[in-house]
């Protein structure tokens, strides 16, 4: 899951020099960077929050069992790797969308 976690954090960091860059050549207003790149770091730490604890109480649900196979194991790996990915897209898809709304009011 750190593996996971580690690629989800370089993703995170390649989308925030992005909107850097966006900010820089004008697309974006800086008056309303601001509140855009606050929404989006939102998302980012909710997503990473919520995965992180539905993984980790499917693990422990997973270890409770009095009998352990390898194959649940290498399924709960896979898992692990489409939920953090699933996740990665989608916030990247939210963020994009945010930045690029020419009418953003913030929540």
């Amino acid at each position: 899951m750190n593996n996971e976690r580690s690629i989800y954090a370089a993703t995170k960091r390649s989308m925030l020099r992005y909107y850097d860059d966006l900010k820089r050549t004008r697309i974006i207003r800086p008056n309303n960077y601001t509140n855009k790149l606050n929404r989006c770091n939102q998302i980012m730490e909710s997503s990473e929050k919520e995965i992180e604890s539905h993984l980790s109480e499917m693990f422990n649900k997973w270890f409770k069992q009095k009998s352990l196979f390898l194959d649940d194991f290498n399924r709960f790996i896979t898992a692990c790797r489409i939920g953090w990915k699933t996740v990665s897209n989608a916030v990247q898809h939210q963020c994009d969308t945010i930045m690029r709304s020419k009418n953003f009011i913030d929540i």
